[in-house]
This record gives structure tokens, C-alpha cells and sequence, in this order.
């Protein structure tokens, strides 16, 4: 039985497709931390389309994560804080990936467990 820090989510019928990304995000956090970070933020982007889904909010299928962000329909309804959380996910991933082969392992590794958190404080907002 699992038994990390996104146990909560277990208890949730909406979480199937979502825990899995938690599970493995926390799992690979010190042995591959760009993977961990990539997982959170899929995660939440997960999370997002969930609010898309949720809510009459106009979206396009081809936007990006950073199109979905910035539309004003989505930020008028989330809370600040949650989208701060979210935009800073998805910069330091992006981060991360860019710079990957030129960051030292204990930085990733730092780097990846604030997104892993941030990540976190979304999905316990969320579910």
C-alpha cells in the first residue's frame, strides 16, 4: 500500500489518473530529479484541465500550459496564491530541463523537492 504524502488522494475516485504522476514524482525526486520534476507538473496540468472541465471557462485545444494560464477567465477564478504555485511549477520545470547536464545533482535535487512541494500544496488544494 502506498504510503507517501499524497495519500489523500487514494480516497478520491477523481485522483485515478492523477496519483500515479504523484507516486512516480516522489519516487524518482533523488535518483532522477528532472523526471520528478517533469511528473509534478504533469500533475498539475492534469489539475488544470480538471478545473477546465469543471468550470465554463472558453479554451482552445491547442493552447499551452502558459496560454491556459494566462487566460483571464481561469486567473479571475483561482486563487492568487494557487496560481503563482502553478506558474512557478512550470517555470523552474522548464528550468530543469533546459539546464539539466549544467546543474549540479544537489541543486536538481533541491530545485526538484520546491516543485514537488509546490505540486503538493495544489493537488491537496484541488482534491
Amino acid at each position: 500500500m502506498y504510503k507517501g504524502n499524497f495519500k489523500f488522494m487514494l480516497y478520491r475516485s477523481c485522483c485515478s489518473n492523477t496519483l500515479g504522476f504523484a507516486i512516480e514524482a516522489e519516487q524518482y525526486l533523488y535518483n532522477n530529479p528532472t523526471v520528478s520534476a517533469i511528473k509534478s507538473l504533469s500533475l498539475v496540468e492534469i489539475i488544470i484541465k480538471k478545473l477546465y472541465n469543471q468550470f465554463p471557462i472558453k479554451s482552445l485545444e491547442e493552447w499551452n500550459l502558459n496560454d491556459i494560464l494566462n487566460n483571464k477567465d481561469f486567473s479571475e477564478l483561482i486563487n492568487k496564491s494557487i496560481l503563482e504555485l502553478i506558474n512557478e511549477i512550470s517555470q523552474n520545470t522548464n528550468y530543469l530541463i533546459e539546464y539539466d547536464e549544467d546543474l549540479d545533482d544537489d541543486y536538481k535535487d533541491i530545485y526538484a523537492l520546491e516543485i514537488l512541494k509546490k505540486a503538493y500544496i495544489i493537488a491537496y488544494w484541488f482534491y
